[in-house]
């Protein structure tokens, strides 16, 4: 008796271990045997890439006024070299009526755009070692380190361009300030400075007057009066109206807490408003045409402007996505233009940034026609 039940306990805990491999082991060669589960496709929302322009600017709230006296103001200093009709006679849209000396800006222009030139040589060079780099490293014949160093030393050398690029170009808009031209027809009212005189900005050069036509005057903080200039394009609303116009003058600010303007010279009213009305108005300081379109939730988020990609649905079957980099030249409130990777009708899905990082090259997805809103891009 006391044998038996000496034994009984360790003969049970066998059983029950037997017991359960056997059934361990006929699970898992269940499993084993089972198909694998093919990833279940996405649905999402894709929108057509469409060709046209984008532009990106600053709003601002511009003021009508009868055109018909316009103060020309001189917008840089310097020596009056050469002036145009006394007062009582009538000019023409484009005549010239004031011309500077600016012999010292044209020196500085020379000057940045050598260094633009120098610098680019050195983006060039950097950017050809990164790539050389990056080629050693997936072969095993260089380090992240040195990887690393080249991108930092390109990344510097690409924002001193950028930085001398927009140097050169404010020096240039304030050597096209030298030359004053009549922006309409009108009578010359006064012209109170003479060959040799010396003016600063904000002095009166030439006052006009006209029988005719409408302005729309635009205040500017001093930052942005020196980087429009005349021919910028300004966009103009009222309700749904809206139209495209070019800038006539920039007067600039007296000091740095005073705000300049920009005056538009136009035929008539603008909209048939009243005089002093006010309407809103988008200068618009870059513009890239015939581009191609995506809208900004297409954009894979990336901590690289460099870096950029979108999924785009192949065009073969079964439905999947492929992971497409993508070269963004601007975006704007139409969206952002893409310089390479798509064209015009292709589908790109949208998303939240969230939902883009989630997604794989090959992903398969839900056919838009079937399941999806199909969107265009705005």
């Amino acid at each position: 008796m006391n044998f038996a039940k000496k034994w009984l306990t360790p003969i049970v805990l066998v059983v029950v271990v037997g017991v359960s491999f056997v059934l361990l082991h006929s699970r898992l060669k269940h499993i084993e045997d089972e198909p694998a589960m093919a990833n279940s496709p996405w649905a999402l929302e894709f929108a057509t890439v469409r060709a046209g322009t984008v532009s990106s600017g600053f709003p601002a709230l511009g003021r009508v006024e009868s055109a018909s006296d316009v103060r020309l103001l001189a917008q840089i200093g310097g020596t009056v070299e050469e002036v145009g009709p006394r007062a009582g006679v009538n000019v023409k849209p484009g005549e010239l009526l004031i011309k500077l000396d600016t012999r010292d800006l044209e020196a500085q222009a020379a000057s940045v755009a050598a260094k633009v030139t120098e610098v680019q040589s050195a983006v060039t060079h950097d950017r050809n070692e990164l790539a050389r780099e990056k080629s050693l490293l997936a072969e095993g014949g260089s380090s992240e380190s040195a990887v690393e160093g080249w991108e930092t030393r390109y990344r510097a050398d690409l924002a001193n361009e950028q930085a001398l690029q927009k140097q050169l170009a404010s020096i240039r808009i304030k050597i096209s300030y030298g030359r004053v031209q009549a922006p309409m027809a009108a009578r010359v009212s006064r012209r109170p400075v003479e060959i040799g005189d010396t003016v600063t900005p904000g002095k009166l050069m030439y006052q006009l007057t006209s029988d005719s036509g409408g302005r729309v005057v635009i205040p500017v903080p001093q930052d942005t009066s020196m980087v429009v200039r005349p021919g910028t394009l300004v966009e103009l609303r009222s309700a749904d109206n809206k139209m495209r116009v070019a800038v006539s003058r920039v007067s600039p600010s007296l000091d740095e807490l005073s705000m300049g303007q920009v005056e538009i010279d136009l035929p008539s009213r603008p909209f048939s408003l009243a005089d002093g009305a006010h309407l809103a108005a988008r200068v618009i300081e870059q513009q890239v045409e015939n581009t191609v379109v995506v809208p900004r939730d297409a954009l894979v988020p990336a901590h690289s402007a460099d870096e950029r990609y979108v999924f785009k649905l192949a065009k073969d079957q079964p439905p999947h996505i492929q992971r497409t980099p993508v070269h963004v030249a601007l975006c704007g409130l139409e969206g952002c233009a893409i310089q390479a990777g798509l064209s015009a009708g292709d589908k790109v899905v949208t998303a939240n940034g969230n939902v883009l990082l989630l997604l794989h090259d090959g992903d398969p997805v839900v056919a838009p026609a079937a399941s999806v809103a199909e969107q265009s891009a705005p």
